[in-house]
């Protein structure tokens, strides 16, 4: 199900600060600063799609009620606070590490698999979300990974989840950053992928801005 507003968990953002990053194994980031990377309204430049000001009221009404319905159904796959900030099980590393190898390889019969039946992915500041495993797989097919060799990354952890910078080719034939990607994920499979699209948060993980070798 595509999204054209802000997602549910937007206001759920403030919980979900990248309140601490570290690059895998060695470079450390000390813990929330002012500079910290985060989500939306709370630092990310971000337009709404639902904002009053940009929609007539049926319009608003109608954007109103399908975030609501969507709210009820995220509550099942969005992290809570008890979640943010534990370090992930075995085995959602492992959902973590295989879907990076098969973004970065575009294989997209092995990421589809990894997916939960609910999984959101978000793309702040976009306002365009995703949801479903379907959708997600159609979205991924099309856009980012519609050809191979087009993403490198590389390994951190946010809020102590699996997480990546990703950098994507560009006509200089260079890999440059382009997203800071984390992994939210239960026993059944990823549930939440925000991928934040700002060059900025690359240093604050310790990541350069292009890919090197």
């Amino acid at each position: 199900m595509l999204r054209n507003s802000p997602a549910p968990t937007s206001r759920r953002r403030s919980r979900s600060l990248v309140t601490a990053a570290t690059v895998n194994p060695a470079t450390s980031v000390p813990s929330r600063s002012k500079n910290a990377p985060t989500c939306g309204p709370c630092g990310l430049p971000s337009t709404s799609a639902s904002d009053p000001g940009t929609r007539d009221p049926g319009e608003q009404r109608l954007a109103e009620t399908a975030l609501q319905r969507a709210r009820l159904r995220l509550e099942r796959v969005a992290p809570g606070p008890e979640r943010l900030g534990t370090a992930p099980t075995a085995r959602q590393q492992e959902l973590a590490d295989r879907y990076v190898t098969a973004f970065v390889d575009a294989d997209m019969a092995t990421l589809t698999r990894l997916l939960a039946d609910e999984v959101v992915l978000e793309m702040p500041p976009y306002p365009q979300w995703f949801q479903g495993r379907v959708t997600v797989a159609r979205f991924l097919t099309k856009r980012p990974l519609a050809r191979d060799s087009r993403w490198r990354a590389i390994p951190v952890t946010a809020n102590g989840q699996p997480a990546i910078g990703a950098y994507r080719i560009e006509d200089d034939g260079r890999h440059h950053a382009r997203m800071i990607q984390l992994f939210h994920a239960s026993e059944n499979g990823l549930t939440w992928i925000p991928a934040f699209h700002d060059q900025k948060l690359f240093p604050l993980f310790g990541l350069p801005l292009i890919y090197p070798g």
